[in-house]
């Protein structure tokens, strides 16, 4: 019962009385000494000082690094590792308890454990998913409501983080307005690996081994850590958004303080001197990461070691309780403070962040995104001595591990019914006669129905697609099997080849691109279909056929838009097309020059094909005009529709329209026709948002596959030039 150094655990894992150590015998938490006076967890190892005012200092300064970042300050473009300094600090807390728990009963309870975590975690999370959903639905509407609502689902589930692989989001720079729960991530990173671990340490407590307890845990630790981190190292350069959610690629970051928990009373020797100064040098470490690192840094690879292993030596340091060490800072009361509502106050400055933000249509002025987050604060108090304090130091919780087991059950219910019945209540049941699904539009009968578009007022009704389904329904065209599109971070880098239109002709066009390409899919299916043309699609979102080298907006150099390219590129020449129709978005530039140069050696790669190549134009980009998305807007105004259609200036010119520029004129270097497609969607000076019943945009940069569909007799007659080169 009293060895500090885990021997006095030693055994089968069974409590004293040979009970099962799933059962309600062992005795609540307060009689273990897992709880301060305050009622706070003691969070350390039993050798180790119950209260750690450095621990409470860290969190202080992970989540004002976090915080800070996400007002995007200009000073902290690396505030990021605020999050790994916070899994770090997880790993060593958890593990603190677990041990503090057998040393003092010889024994370990996980319904103690969950039941802790339960009353720990989910009243506040609970609470902030349930605001920030019916926040959404209020300040941006119920499209965009209903995708929140949505994303709220999974974060009351800890799954965000695989939410945010499946959509492929990229935290650093999503080209869709990001989710104001997208932070759920690593709050979900930590349950998993909080599911895991007690168990693991369980079945290392139980097997009869020589060596302490400790040792054995910390040998797993190692192995662990060694794994996690080559695998974080490997998947960052091949699968970067994978990399940045996967709990497998952070679970080295948990177990690294886990390691230093377990390895305690060795700390504990470091003299006071020595002590102060790695405790300092972490610091230093840690602040270093969030001044040098930036968006475009790989993340978190190899990079991520330095916040990391700072956290490690600052955790250290304390354990010999250094006089001039970084405490002498961390326990004054004001990181103190910072440290006690750090919980919540993660989860609520985002939201208070992202909605304002998306509301306004532009990024908000330093002034106003301080305030919001002096409103995060003060929320955060507020939520940390109403909501937190009251029920994990509620005593008829914590002597009933059954009720905060049930406790946490009902609220993660509570986030699923409210989430769902918001969405069910916000759909269109609407059914649309099979007639005005399946029109399409002539170039003519198009033009005439954008004119009309343009001095439209209200909604009109039936909506194709439905207005609450619009942004998240596929790009591509339904007849096109998901495994003929290839994602933005999929491991496998070559589909199979997918061949559509008349499959007997003698004759192959080609669409080539990125999900500029893929949202064309539909429209491509006629023009094949009516020329009598085989059609070959290939399409990697994410990878413009133009710039091969990078991944999103970090920078980050991504091989599989470079290895994607090559294949592609041989596959076009195996295919001999007798036209080839290439299209991209822009991607990350450092200078505009880098597409006119990119896009000249791809087109000039292509010759051997001996195809006709085309460039399309870029569809009216709505990321510089400002609101929200064309579908958010529609919901917004839905009788005040001239509000949300975009001047042609806004995409002509800018960025934008520099882009533009340079693509036409690396066609004309290399001999290709550029294709202008702003007749689709346009009159003269105005591009509306709904022709025909039709919406035309699912978001700032893509096209609706309905609208795709609908304008594909327009296109086959815009791209007839490009076609009778070849096929007469």
């Amino acid at each position: 019962m009293n060895g500090s150094d885990g021997s006095a655990d030693e055994g089968t894992g069974a409590a004293p009385d040979g009970s099962s150590l799933l059962t309600e015998s062992t005795p609540p938490a307060e009689d273990l000494g897992l709880v301060l006076a305050s009622g706070d967890e003691a969070g350390t190892p039993p050798d180790d000082r119950s209260f750690r005012p450095d621990i409470q200092g860290l969190r202080a300064l992970a989540v004002t690094l976090v915080v800070l970042y996400h007002a995007q300050l200009s000073g902290i473009p690396g505030g990021y590792v605020g999050v790994d300094v916070f899994f770090v600090l997880s790993g060593f807390v958890i593990t603190g308890l677990l041990l503090r728990e057998r040393t003092a009963s010889t024994g370990t309870s996980l319904l103690n454990f969950y039941a802790r975590r339960a009353r720990r975690i989910l009243p506040a999370a609970t609470v902030v998913i349930i605001a920030t959903v019916v926040a959404t639905y209020v300040g941006l509407g119920f499209v965009r409501g209903n995708q929140v609502a949505n994303d709220g689902r999974w974060a009351s589930v800890f799954l965000s983080n695989y939410h945010s692989i499946i959509q492929g989001s990229d935290y650093f720079g999503a080209q869709s307005a990001v989710s104001p729960l997208v932070h759920y991530w690593s709050l979900a990173v930590e349950e998993q690996f909080y599911l895991v671990f007690p168990v693991l340490f369980l079945v290392v407590a139980a097997v009869k081994r020589p060596g302490s307890l400790r040792m054995r845990i910390s040998v797993l630790l190692g192995v662990v850590m060694v794994a996690s981190l080559a695998f974080s190292v490997i998947q960052t350069h091949h699968s970067p958004i994978n990399a940045y959610y996967s709990p497998f690629t952070r679970a080295w970051e948990l177990a690294l303080g886990a390691f230093v928990a377990s390895v305690g009373p060795a700390w504990k020797k470091i003299p006071s001197l020595p002590a102060a100064l790695i405790g300092w040098v972490g610091i230093l470490g840690i602040v270093t990461a969030a001044l040098l690192y930036s968006r475009s840094t790989p993340y978190p690879g190899i990079a991520v070691a330095l916040p990391v292993i700072a956290t490690a030596l600052v955790i250290v340091a304390g354990f010999a309780a250094p006089r001039f060490g970084p405490e002498i800072v961390f326990g004054r009361w004001l990181p103190l403070e910072i440290g006690a509502i750090s919980f919540s106050l993660y989860l609520w400055h985002f939201p208070l962040l992202v909605i304002p933000e998306e509301h306004a249509g532009h990024m908000l002025s330093l002034t106003a995104r301080l305030l919001f987050v002096g409103l995060a604060v003060l929320l955060a108090f507020a939520t940390y001595r109403l909501v937190e304090n009251p029920i994990r130091h509620a005593t008829f919780l914590s002597a009933r591990r059954g009720l905060s087991i049930g406790l946490g059950a009902a609220l993660i219910a509570i986030s699923l019914v409210v989430c769902s019945i918001l969405i069910s209540n916000h759909q269109d049941h609407t059914v649309v006669k099979p007639s005005l699904q399946a029109a399409t539009a002539t170039r003519a009968e198009l033009a005439r129905q954008i004119k009309r578009a343009v001095k439209q007022t209200t909604l009109p009704s039936p909506l194709i697609p439905p207005l609450a389904e619009a942004s998240t329904m596929s790009l591509t065209s339904p007849k096109i099997p998901a495994t003929c599109i290839a994602r933005t971070d999929d491991e496998v880098t070559i589909p199979p080849s997918c061949v559509f239109g008349d499959r007997h002709s003698k004759q192959t066009i080609a669409l080539y691109g990125d999900s500029q390409a893929q949202m064309w899919t539909s429209a491509f299916l006629t023009v094949a279909t009516t020329n009598h043309l085989k059609l070959v699609i290939l399409v990697k979102d994410g990878c413009a056929p133009w710039l091969k080298l990078y991944y999103a907006e970090t920078g980050a150099l991504f091989t599989q838009c470079d290895t994607w390219h090559r294949w592609a590129t041989t596959k076009l020449i195996s295919l001999h097309p007798v036209a080839i129709f290439i299209t991209g978005g822009p991607g990350i530039t450092a200078q505009p020059t880098q597409v006119l140069d990119s896009a000249s050696a791809m087109l000039r790669s292509l010759k051997p094909t001996k195809a006709r190549l085309a460039v399309l134009s870029n569809i009216p980009w709505f990321d510089q005009f400002p609101g929200p998305p064309p579908p958010n807007c529609l919901a917004q105004n839905a009788t005040n529709l001239q509000v949300c259609n975009i001047p042609v200036s806004t995409f002509t010119g800018g960025e934008n329209g520099l882009f533009r520029t340079q693509l036409l004129a690396a066609s004309k270097i290399a001999g290709a026709s550029f294709v202008n497609l702003d007749s689709l969607f346009c009159t003269t000076t105005t591009c509306p948002v709904v022709v025909n019943h039709r919406i035309v945009y699912q978001n700032n940069r893509h096209t609706t596959a309905a609208y795709s569909r609908y304008v594909g007799p327009a296109m086959s007659e815009i791209l007839a030039p490009q076609l009778r080169t070849q096929t007469h």
